[in-house]
């Protein structure tokens, strides 16, 4: 789903689907400036409209310049450290909602048009540059961040059945 979709489809959809699936809100000139921020009161209305349904995130990386910061029409296009800790925070955010049940990212490498939107291929959101090898800050930051995700989730699952077995006297 892209944000212009109205209410009245997504409540439509919402009724003939198990996980619901939304697009992050990423840089990119060709997209509107009120996409470039995490916007978890977005995510609550789709997931009222649907029907309190679970929901899944979709391309949610911060990209990073392969040389220098710089400024474009969107926005700032930072260092890649800098921006893998703009994605480790949205990571954080995103999945401390209960309904929200795992993101997913559609570009691994950058060979696609991963760079299309910003002067001379200068931007990369992926773990993997285009010959294969790993951004190391990126992959490290971000997998990290799901670390500390997952160990907030089964803490819960741990109390939640400890709570379900243990009975007072």
């Amino acid at each position: 789903m892209l944000r212009p979709t109205s209410d009245a489809v997504i409540k439509a959809v919402g009724k003939h689907v198990d996980v619901f699936l939304t697009q992050a809100l990423i840089l990119s000139p060709r997209r509107p400036p009120e996409w470039q921020v995490f916007q978890p009161d977005g995510y609550r209305h789709e997931h009222a409209l649907i029907g309190g349904k679970p929901m899944i995130v979709v391309d949610w990386a911060s990209p990073f310049s392969l040389d220098q910061t710089y400024e474009t029409d969107r926005g700032t296009v930072k260092a890649e450290r800098p921006a893998s800790e703009d994605s480790a925070r949205w990571l954080d955010a995103a999945l401390r909602d209960p309904y929200m049940i795992g993101v997913f990212m559609c570009q691994f490498i950058g060979v696609h048009g991963n760079d299309r939107w910003f002067p001379e291929g200068r931007m990369k959101r992926t773990y993997l540059r285009d010959d294969g090898t790993v951004f190391s800050t990126r992959a490290a930051l971000i997998k990290a961040a799901h670390e500390a995700a997952l160990k907030k989730v089964y803490k819960a699952l741990r109390e939640r059945a400890f709570l379900h077995t243990w009975a007072p006297g």
